[in-house]
């Protein structure tokens, strides 16, 4: 099987949300308390499944197939945090929790659900449907659920960009940015101009032993099947999130050589491509089985989707060579032992 270092950098893009209400009703306490609890009886397993695939994902947190339970039970201050380091469940938490802010969170829900409600009952009628009070009714909870699910997503990656720009630390190193050199001019205008690049002798000598290392934590079965079903991103997969404080320095040194090197990438392609990436300390090695894995479109569409993919290919067998689809156009790339492929989409 073939083994690549997958890593994914969101782009951030600037999100400014209108605060002018076209409400004209002042709200009773009583009414507002239906409501959360309304939104959070509504917001069940797969609006939950939704979200994650669009945002956890993207943001590298890691492990992402485990179930939630019912929503219909009522969520409580540290239902969506997984561990300490889940940024992702900490800001819905920090949401879910805060009656002042999720009031105004669902005003703007309830203004953009009313508007999406109106243009498709118009459409309807102007079509010359009849509206009847099921599909009236039907219409009304699609445009909330489906409002509700894409206004978490924009919180959150709100929430990030914001909380990246604040960290003092991580804005030195983006300013610094021109003093990492991993890519060559000519590699820069590759990506920006074909939407993908290659990168040869990406580590140097240092990834040598890199391969047996991880073959080694296949060997503990350290490494999970992923499949279509539970993960969009990938299908008939092996997977294992990986940060560097996770290795034995004396017995991984080869593969936390890898991963400081793709930790400097977002910090590099910031400067050098114009563009504000995220981050990230977790990266996830894949095992794919030749005619039977793949690797799924890359990003969404959405702001919170993954903007900048990168394979890394530790070593090859002779002869290997993998198909990319970037725009509809098919591109085979030979590939070679210390091998980078880097995908954008912005």
């Amino acid at each position: 099987m073939a083994k690549f270092i997958v890593v994914g950098f969101p782009k951030f893009v600037s999100l400014y949300f209108s605060c002018t209400l076209r409400m004209y009703i002042t709200w009773e306490e009583s009414d507002v308390t239906k409501l959360i609890e309304f939104t959070k009886r509504t917001f069940n397993d797969n609006d939950r499944s939704s979200l994650e695939k669009c945002v956890r994902n993207c943001t590298v947190s890691g492990d992402v197939s485990n179930p939630c339970h019912t929503h219909s039970h009522g969520h409580h201050s540290s239902d969506f945090k997984r561990n300490e380091g889940d940024v992702v469940g900490r800001y819905l938490d920090d949401l879910w929790s805060s009656r002042s802010k999720i009031t105004l969170f669902l005003e703007e829900v309830i203004e953009s659900a009313s508007e999406s409600y109106r243009n498709v009952v118009n459409k309807g009628l102007k079509d010359g449907l009849a509206l009847t009070s099921a599909s009236d009714s039907k219409i009304a909870y699609f445009s909330w659920k489906k409002t509700l699910v894409d206004k978490l997503q924009r919180y959150i990656v709100r929430e990030l960009k914001e909380d990246f720009i604040k960290t003092s630390s991580e804005g030195r190193l983006f300013s610094l940015g021109n003093e990492y050199n991993n890519f060559e001019s000519e590699t820069i205008s590759q990506l920006m101009n074909e939407n993908y690049a290659v990168v040869k002798s990406f580590v140097g000598p240092k990834a040598a032993n890199s391969f047996s290392e991880v073959e080694f934590m296949e060997y503990n079965a350290l490494f999970k099947k992923i499949d279509k079903a539970s993960n969009p991103f990938y299908e008939n997969c092996y997977i294992l999130w990986l940060k560097s404080s996770y290795l034995d320095e004396e017995k991984q040194k080869s593969t936390a050589e890898i991963l400081n090197k793709l930790w400097q990438i977002p910090y590099e392609l910031t400067y050098k491509c114009k563009v504000l990436l995220q981050v990230v300390s977790t990266v996830c090695v894949t095992y794919m089985k030749p005619g039977e894995s793949s690797i799924l479109k890359h990003a969404d569409g959405k702001d919170g989707g993954v903007k900048i993919t990168c394979l890394y290919v530790p070593k090859s067998s002779f002869g290997a060579c993998v198909e990319l689809t970037v725009n509809e156009s098919v591109n085979k790339v030979d590939l070679k032992s210390d091998q980078l492929i880097i995908l954008r989409y912005f």
